[in-house]
Formats: C-alpha cells, sequence, structure tokens
C-alpha cells in the first residue's frame, strides 16, 4: 500500500532548513553549532505548534460530539448475557493528532493509532489491525478474543470473524472509513456532517454571489 507522507518530518525539516539558512547568513558558527542548534529549536517550534493545534480542536467539534461520547462511554453497555464489557473508544486517523492531548476528549478515548505510527494511510489494512490490535492486547476483553497473537499467521482472520458484533467504526471518508472497516468485518457509521455543512456553505456562497 501506499506509505502516508510523514508530514511531521517534513514540518520539522522545514523548520530546521530555515533555521540553517538564516544562521548560515547571519551567524559565523560551525556547521556542527548550527545544526544542533537548528535540531533544538526545530523540535521545540513544532512542540509548540503541535500544543497549539489541539488546543485548537475544541472550536472545530461536530455538532452534540461531546454528549455522544459521554453517552457512549456511561450509558452504554454489552447486552450480551453473562457479560460486562467496556465501551472502548478509539481513534484512527491518517493525521497526527491524539484526542488523549485534548483536554475535553481524554477522558473518552481509550487509544490512537496513526498512519505515521504504523507506516501507511486508510484504507490500508495494516492501520485497522493495528487498532484491533490495541483491543485485542486489553485483559478485559480477553473472553472475546482470547490468547491470539496478531502476528501469527491466520490470527488476524480469527480475529475478523469476531469483530462484527462488537466493532463500530465511525467516520467521514466513504472509501478510506466506511469500506475499509466493512472489508475487516466491522460495522460502520458513515457521519457526513461536516461534509455536507462544507457543501451547503458552498452552495449559500455560489448563490449568493
Amino acid at each position: 500500500g501506499k506509505a502516508p507522507v510523514l508530514l511531521s518530518q517534513l514540518r520539522k525539516d522545514a523548520i530546521r532548513q530555515s533555521i540553517l539558512d538564516h544562521t548560515l547568513a547571519t551567524t559565523p558558527t560551525t556547521p556542527n553549532e548550527n545544526e544542533q542548534q537548528a535540531d533544538t529549536i526545530a523540535q521545540d517550534a513544532f512542540q509548540i505548534w503541535t500544543n497549539a493545534r489541539h488546543a485548537a480542536i475544541p472550536s472545530h467539534f461536530a455538532h452534540s460530539v461531546l454528549p455522544s461520547l459521554h453517552t457512549l462511554r456511561t450509558t452504554l453497555s454489552s447486552t450480551k448475557p453473562n457479560h460486562n464489557h467496556p465501551v472502548l473508544i478509539g481513534a484512527i486517523t491518517d493525521g497526527n493528532s491524539d484526542p488523549r492531548l485534548v483536554p475535553a476528549l481524554t477522558e473518552f478515548f481509550d487509544f490512537c493509532v496513526n498512519a505515521e505510527g504504523v507506516g501507511v494511510g486508510k484504507p490500508n489494512r495494516k492501520i485497522y489491525e493495528a487498532a484491533i490490535g490495541q483491543v485485542v492486547a486489553r485483559g478485559e476483553l480477553r473472553d472475546l478474543f482470547g490468547d491470539l497473537d496478531l502476528s501469527k499467521e491466520g490470527s488476524v482472520d480469527v480475529v475478523y470473524d469476531r469483530i462484527g458484533p462488537w466493532w463500530v467504526h465511525v467516520g467521514d471518508d466513504f472509501i478510506k472509513d466506511i469500506v475499509a472497516a466493512k472489508d475487516m468485518g466491522m460495522r460502520s457509521i458513515w457521519c457526513r456532517e461536516l461534509i455536507q455543512v462544507g457543501g451547503e456553505e458552498e452552495e449559500k456562497k455560489r448563490v449568493g454571489s
């Protein structure tokens, strides 16, 4: 599958190169000193950007996202007899954000899998398998998945057969989210709210112009 663009590294490299270009033109230091200073500043600058990005996420929440997450976390439980499984919530993303780093979302998310960490992006099966691995590894779900080892041939297929009744994938991209989730045996919900809002706004602009 196609590897994801490593945007985090690209941004760090761009900051680093800008610092090096500026330093070479203004400061008579050795190349080694320049590179060390550029690395430090690039890391610090990227962390500031990352913090600001996560701080801005709440202003872009979809409608009712927090009440919905609260309902999932607190009121839903397994309907299977003799089972009392927790409702786990995770994120599978092609980006590099992590909902667990957003204070308003921290309490709701149990795991986050991103394309940069896995090495491939959606709809590649490997990023979904990484998410499955996060869930299978949890002791409280051992009676659902047993001691399956996803590194062993055939184990993943066994997990797929057991995913259907338990896993619901919510996404806004029909191919990367909905089709990919169906291929993994997951149930899915196509969330088109943000897409529809964007389309309606564009239509209003077009009509009003």
